[in-house]
């Protein structure tokens, strides 16, 4: 299993894909963006309030791909910065797929979000943290040929803010609690793009933030 697949996974922080997202779709955020900023003129407003709803709405088309196994759609609401070229986001979502066959499969019962920062200015982009609760199962089918037990410490890391409890007899871990996301919109765009907290101190995301701004949106952790 790749690392590098496996992590992209991470910000439901899962390690391979969902086979199914019975709540996504009924997350509701009870904190907006630009919270602890003074409200500004209606314009600016107006367009807090859609960059907040495109958030929304690329959260729950990130959880869906994953439960549909859309690898190549999933892929689309990663940053593309942590990609060098188009052939390696094609690779990654093959590599996806890979592990799904692979019997190494989630089941998200639930991904609600409860929190979006207030907007860090990156001069040329837009970043916010979003901070969501879940409950996700990790399980593990009859084509998984490895020990699932082996893999505990690994998926703990994977859900740093949740309790996770391995079920022995199922063959599958009941993660619940908190997670977040690092999200990032060119400035010209409302469009955000996900990046897990595992990548957030990746080489490949100075392209658009550097040490002092990731400090910063690191604050709303």
């Amino acid at each position: 299993m790749q690392k590098f697949g496996m992590y992209l996974i991470g910000a439901m922080a899962l390690s391979v894909t969902l086979a199914s997202c019975e709540g996504c779709n009924s997350g509701n955020s009870s904190t907006k963006i630009g919270d602890g900023y003074s409200a500004g003129e209606e314009q600016k407003s107006d367009t807090l309030k859609m960059m907040e709803a495109n958030i929304e709405s690329n959260l729950k088309g990130y959880m869906q791909a994953l439960s549909d196994a859309r690898f190549s759609d999933y892929v689309t609401y990663v940053h593309p910065a942590l990609f060098d070229s188009k052939e390696e986001i094609e690779a990654q979502a093959e590599n996806l797929k890979r592990i799904y066959d692979g019997g190494w499969q989630n089941r998200v019962k639930k991904a609600e979000i409860y929190y979006i920062s207030p907007l860090v200015d990156l001069d040329t982009a837009w970043a916010t943290v979003v901070k969501f609760n879940m409950e996700v199962d990790v399980e593990f089918t009859d084509e998984f040929k490895g020990k699932p037990a082996v893999y505990e410490n690994q998926i703990k890391s994977s859900f740093p803010y949740a309790v996770v409890e391995f079920d022995s007899i199922g063959r599958a871990y009941h993660v619940v609690g908190p997670d977040l996301f690092f999200c990032f919109s060119d400035k010209d765009s409302i469009n955000f793009y996900f990046v897990t907290e595992q990548f957030i101190s990746n080489p490949r995301i100075n392209k658009i933030i550097n040490a002092e701004k990731i400090l910063e949106l690191r604050a709303y952790r």
